[in-house]
């Protein structure tokens, strides 16, 4: 008797699918800023009404904003403009080096929200101390 082995030959969950695609989307938004509906359903390959489900599923999430264009020459509906949400969530980066402890908040679509660098002496310093001043970043 063969049986399946869950995760190896086995079709992805529709759950599963949608996450790729929510993950698909923030990732060509973080990358190339503001794109069209109609963009995203080119590079996705889905259809214009999944890209809608999945853009309001971001957009609730606060993750993305979503407009719709205004003036224009162009004929017929304008397609709507997702982007990253300006106040919408940061990562926080440090990078420890001999000499300095720089860490900054980083939005969504790449956008530098602040910087700071620490420096950390001519003389080396513990491990104890560098991960206190990277703990003291989350206070970015």
């Amino acid at each position: 008797m063969i049986r399946a082995t869950p995760g190896r030959g086995s079709a992805a969950r529709p759950d599963a699918i949608r996450r790729h695609n929510l993950a698909l989307i923030l990732g060509h938004v973080h990358r190339d800023g503001f794109l069209t509906r109609a963009e995203l359903t080119q590079r996705l390959g889905v259809s214009r009404s999944t890209i809608a489900a999945l853009v309001a599923d971001l957009v609730e999430l606060g993750l993305v904003t979503e407009s719709v264009p205004t003036g224009g020459d162009r004929v017929g509906r304008p397609s709507h403009v997702v982007g990253p949400r300006e106040d919408g969530p940061y990562v926080v980066a440090v990078d420890v080096d001999v000499t300095h402890v720089t860490s900054a908040a980083i939005a969504l679509g790449g956008l530098v929200l602040a910087r700071f660098t620490v420096p950390t002496g001519p003389d080396p310093v513990s491990p104890e101390h560098v991960a206190d001043l990277v703990a003291s970043s989350g206070e970015v």
